[in-house]
């Protein structure tokens, strides 16, 4: 992580992680999500820890689970109620806080941990965010028992896959299973191709995660940044941008007002914000709803 620690982005992945830790509260039961951007998170819940805050957790890797007993971090193989917050990083998103995850072989785990929280939050840095998703390959968690059939009808539905690691030396995951990275021209309709994906026989899970995401926490050039989300409807994804900025700053137009005009298909609509989030720096409330907006607008 030396260094690692002299790039740029790290930078940026280090911010990130330390405003999501101010979702943080005592008590709480966390997921924890597995990569670099992660890893600064946990590393941060360290302090928390050494400070007093009682914490328990859910790993979605093995090399998590690592990091996190480290730290004394009891970590649980069970729930009795949803975890109250999940943070994880992600591989891509796009401007309808969908996303394509498990570029790092977890993405079975990590997905069980995001459904199961009651608050999925990605920390990301801007080389994540895209104007659509499919800019790199989509894992596919599949079984190992004739995967090649598996394969062959991943690209019946128009993606390349190849096996990670190749053949003779395979990628195995937590769950002992194989990982198809899948390139497609385009990803029109992410949901669409989510569901296609599922229905094949042999396939495990896949790293598009498609109405999860809850926040974004994101640095932009140094400036952290939040996106929220809103509601889930059965047909669309209706949500605002609440973006929060830090106290002082007028910088560029956020990514999401950029992109929002020709990225997303679904209705905006005006909805309570998190209570926690509407009071930071820089967000003031809209009338008698618990939304917010910056100075600068939507």
């Amino acid at each position: 992580m030396a260094e690692a620690a002299l790039r740029p982005e790290e930078g940026w992945k280090r911010l990130a992680a330390e405003r999501a830790l101010s979702l943080v509260r005592d008590g709480m039961v966390l997921g924890l999500g597995t990569g670099s951007t992660a890893q600064y998170f946990i590393e941060g819940l360290g302090r928390l820890l050494a400070g007093g805050l009682r914490l328990r957790a859910a790993a979605t890797s093995e090399a998590t689970a690592r990091q996190a007993q480290a730290l004394n971090l009891p970590l649980l193989q069970h729930l009795e109620r949803p975890l109250d917050l999940a943070v994880d990083g992600a591989d891509e998103i796009d401007a309808a806080l969908d996303c394509i995850k498990g570029r790092g072989g977890a993405l079975l785990r990590e997905k069980i941990v995001a459904e199961a929280a009651e608050r999925f939050v990605l920390v990301a840095d801007v080389r994540k965010l895209v104007p659509h998703l499919g800019r790199g390959s989509v894992p596919v968690e599949v079984l190992p028992f004739l995967w090649e059939q598996t394969s062959r009808r991943i690209a019946a539905l128009g993606g390349r896959p190849l096996l990670r690691g190749g053949a003779a030396t395979p990628f195995l995951t937590d769950n002992g299973n194989l990982v198809l990275d899948v390139t497609f021209e385009a990803i029109p309709d992410p949901a669409a191709l989510a569901a296609r994906l599922k229905a094949v026989a042999g396939v495990i899970e896949h790293g598009l995660f498609i109405g999860i995401l809850r926040q974004l926490v994101n640095d932009i050039s140094g400036k952290v940044e939040i996106f929220g989300y809103v509601e889930l409807k059965a047909s669309a994804l209706d949500f605002v941008v609440s973006h929060i900025r830090r106290s002082g700053w007028r910088g560029r137009p956020s990514w999401a007002a950029r992109t929002a005009s020709r990225s997303w298909a679904s209705p905006l609509t005006r909805r309570p914000a998190p209570a926690e989030d509407v009071d930071r720096p820089g967000c003031e409330p809209i009338a008698s709803s618990r939304s917010c907006r910056t100075s600068t607008g939507w």
